[in-house]
């Protein structure tokens, strides 16, 4: 399953960081978009748009 997750402040980014680690398919978006970059890096896949980021996703986190 492909979940989306808002916000990659230190707890957003945390567990981001552990799920494409457990090797979860992972959608993000952040507000500033250099916080995203760093996560993108590592298999996140960054949107724009918090719409854009859940958009079809039956499962969505806001930390």
């Amino acid at each position: 399953m492909v979940k989306a997750f808002l916000g990659m402040g230190l707890l957003g980014s945390n567990f981001v960081t552990a799920m494409l680690e457990k090797g979860d398919k992972v959608r993000i978006w952040n507000r500033s978009p250099e916080k995203a970059a760093a996560l993108e890096s590592l298999g996140a896949e960054v949107f724009a748009t918090p719409a854009r980021a859940v958009q079809e996703r039956p499962s969505f986190m806001l930390p």
